[in-house]
């Protein structure tokens, strides 16, 4: 940190200290203060000065909350991955619906937690904002401000301490094996590209946006190996984006296929070719396992996959509700029952340890309540026996 001293008349000294230059304009930022006395004295109150400022707040930015939106949004992630445009779109959307029309024309220096805190108390009192919408705006707003107190756009981050309402725990069921099949047996009369589907997602615990991205130069046929490289999202407005896995290069995997997936998608790629031929498109090397282009070479909208999902649910409401995600748990359900830890189903799943956990209760859950059907099996075998010596010895 940088300090003149400059006497402009006798005893009386300017005191400068160079704070840097600010982000958005470039120019030299500076605090000053006058003191009397000798040179000496004015270089100890220098000095004192340079230590005072070091710990006092940094030089709040003029920079308004809007625009520090539209900057953070513009720059990477901390991976360094570009932001996905669905990812965008999201949180632009909250941002311009919730925060924009009360605190985006505030200045970042000037924001309080109370200024964030009432803004989401009058969101979800007054106009029913839920409270995990309310703790996403909050966490965007903190991640925005966090990037710029680390560029000392700001002195502190104020929504670590805003308040937020708490989000009650959703109850998570957990698909049983006999539900799942009920589901892939009606699926494969009904939509066989929907059966297909389920059992990928529930066999490999892969995500809607990396089974719509799956193409044919993923599957190594000789090996009986899949590839997950790839992610396919769809924001509004905006053309299909392909994307690393949800996690980046941590999602990667190679997995390993049953003999019986490996055949049917033999046989599905089999059709796929018989297909292109009758197009006249021989020389097309390469297209998408699900696509509604005859040829292939466009993915479906990851939403097409949902609503795929929600029709049949709504056709056949005897059965529990099934998705994409609820099927990626059945695979962390299914190896936590086999007696794998955490760990491994993590590690397939390409999730963090405590995501994963948050499935193991469901299926600890529903263990228990199935317990109870014991206890009173083993209780009524011990009568039955007590009858039965009682009825002997008389």
């Amino acid at each position: 940190m940088g300090g003149s001293l400059r006497e402009y008349r006798p005893g009386c000294w300017l005191l400068r200290i160079d704070l840097g230059r600010d982000a958005l304009s470039g120019r030299r930022i500076q605090a000053s203060r006058t003191v009397r006395g000798t040179r000496r004295q004015a270089q100890e109150a220098l000095d004192e000065f340079k230590v005072e400022t070091r710990t006092r707040r940094a030089v709040p930015s003029s920079m308004t909350l809007a625009e520090l939106a539209d900057r953070w949004l513009e720059t990477p992630t901390r991976s360094g991955r570009k932001r996905t445009s669905i990812s965008v779109y999201n949180t632009r959307k909250r941002f311009d619906r919730y925060v924009k029309p009360t605190l985006g024309n505030r200045s970042i220096g000037d924001l309080r937690s109370s200024d964030i805190t009432l803004l989401l108390d009058a969101m979800t009192i007054r106009h029913g904002l839920s409270p995990a919408t309310a703790g996403r705006v909050r966490s965007e707003i903190r991640t925005m401000l966090g990037w710029a107190w680390r560029r000392d756009l700001v002195a502190e981050n104020v929504a670590l301490k805003a308040d937020v309402p708490s989000v009650p725990p959703r109850k998570l069921a957990s698909l049983t094996c006999e539900q799942l099949v009920a589901h892939l047996e009606i699926a494969a009369i009904e939509d066989p590209d929907l059966e297909l589907t389920m059992m990928i997602a529930a066999s490999l615990g892969l995500r809607r946006s990396e089974i719509v991205a799956l193409r044919w130069s993923h599957i190594d046929f000789n090996r009986g190996l899949l590839h997950i490289r790839e992610g396919i999202v769809k924001a509004p407005g905006s053309d299909y984006e392909t994307t690393p896995t949800k996690t980046g290069p941590h999602g990667f995997a190679d997995f390993p296929l049953h003999p019986g997936l490996l055949e049917r998608l033999r046989a599905r790629r089999e059709a796929f070719r018989s297909r292109l031929t009758d197009l006249g498109e021989v020389d097309i090397a390469d297209g998408y396992l699900f696509s509604s282009d005859p040829s292939g070479q466009s993915p479906l909208h990851p939403d097409t996959v949902t609503t795929a999902f929600r029709k049949h649910c709504q056709r056949h409401p005897e059965l529990p509700r099934i998705g994409s995600q609820i099927l990626r748990k059945y695979a962390a359900s299914d190896l936590f029952g086999e007696g794998e830890d955490q760990v491994i189903a993590a590690a397939i799943l390409r999730d963090t340890p405590e995501t994963t956990a948050r499935h193991y209760r469901a299926v600890n859950q529903e263990r228990a309540r199935q317990a109870v059907i014991g206890i009173f099996e083993r209780i009524e075998t011990h009568r039955d026996a007590l009858d039965t010596r009682t009825s002997f010895t008389r």
